[in-house]
């Protein structure tokens, strides 16, 4: 999936578009002078050990990315398979991670393409497409039944954003 899913710069491959060198269902015809971005990416599904195998890309059809900076867990559909995220045991391990990752200031994020939509404990909200200067903050308040989660999607010249517990 990283193949069609992810953009390489050096070989000037759209994202969501199949490398010429990727032979389907078989791997990289070019492995051993494979481009760089190539060969500095690895899936996240193949990163953490507690990732179950239903998540390897070849049977999910997603693609798992996890960026530190941002406090992110990217779930990147393949979008000739948009709702498969929704699928189970998919949509499940999604809620358990989300339960975890706004304990931690932490998001996990689905992108069709461009379009993202934020996994929180208590729903899922649809935020579209994100310009490149512009973040997403998920914040929490105290309800009548316990905590609810909310996303805002703020621009990077946000002053909250300098605000370390508050920069998500």
């Amino acid at each position: 999936m990283c193949c069609k899913i992810m953009g390489i710069v050096e070989i000037a491959k759209p994202r969501l578009q199949w490398c010429p060198h990727c032979d389907i269902g078989k791997g990289c015809k070019i492995y051993e002078t494979r481009p760089e971005s190539c060969r500095l990416f690895y899936c996240h599904f193949l990163q953490d050990a507690r990732i179950g195998e239903h998540w390897k890309p070849s049977k999910s059809r997603m693609l798992l990315t996890y960026n530190p900076t941002a406090g992110r867990l990217s779930i990147n559909v393949d979008p000739d398979r948009p709702g498969a995220w929704r699928k189970e045991p998919y949509y499940s391990d999604l809620k358990k991670w989300a339960q975890n990752a706004v304990a931690t200031k932490n998001q996990v994020c689905v992108f069709i393409d461009n379009d993202v939509t934020v996994i929180l404990p208590d729903r899922d909200k649809h935020i579209g497409r994100v310009r490149g200067d512009q973040h997403l903050r998920v914040v929490s308040r105290h309800g009548p039944r316990g905590p609810e989660y909310d996303v805002e999607l703020v621009d990077s010249d946000d002053p909250l954003l300098n605000i370390p517990h508050l920069r998500t």
